[in-house]
């Protein structure tokens, strides 16, 4: 095969795969609380969960009840999932009213959804504006509570 085929099927064999491999399986490392946007808090640094595909998951690290900040740093954040499984609880926050969560699937259709396995968890809007989270057409978002004692609180 000649140099100049080899190069196109592989550009050829790459697009499909565009999506899936920016795809980030983003765990919040941090002990407390902190800023989504900080990549030093994520175990994926030095990215973050942020687009369309990621997933972020809030588990066992933190050691006391803990609140997640969006900044304008990071204005609109798109994920696949998002999923909370501490016995601690977390609460997402968005620092103003610039800042949202929209829930995407990604280039190959899964499905988006937020699931608690573990906890008692927050997700705060701001009053009157834009809420922080929300799901793009044609998504249909899915909230799955595993722990019987668990719960997801959206407020705003």
């Amino acid at each position: 095969m000649s140099f100049r085929k080899k190069i196109v099927s592989l550009v050829l064999f790459s697009i499909p795969c565009a999506g899936i491999i920016h795809a980030l399986d983003g765990t919040w490392t941090a002990t407390g609380s902190g800023n989504w946007g900080n990549s030093a808090n994520w175990s994926t640094n030095p990215s973050f969960p942020e687009f369309a595909g990621d997933t972020a998951t809030f588990g066992a690290s933190i050691t006391s009840n803990s609140t997640i900040t969006i900044t304008n740093q990071i204005p609109n954040i798109t994920l696949q999932s998002i999923t909370f499984n501490s016995p601690l609880s977390y609460t997402l926050s968005a620092a103003s009213t610039d800042t949202s969560i929209i829930l995407a699937t990604n280039p190959s259709g899964n499905p988006v959804a937020i699931t608690v396995e573990e906890g008692n968890h927050t997700i705060l809007t701001i009053p009157g504006f834009v809420p922080v989270l929300s799901a793009s057409a044609p998504s249909i978002l899915t909230v799955a509570i595993n722990d019987p004692l668990g719960s997801l609180t959206v407020k705003g």
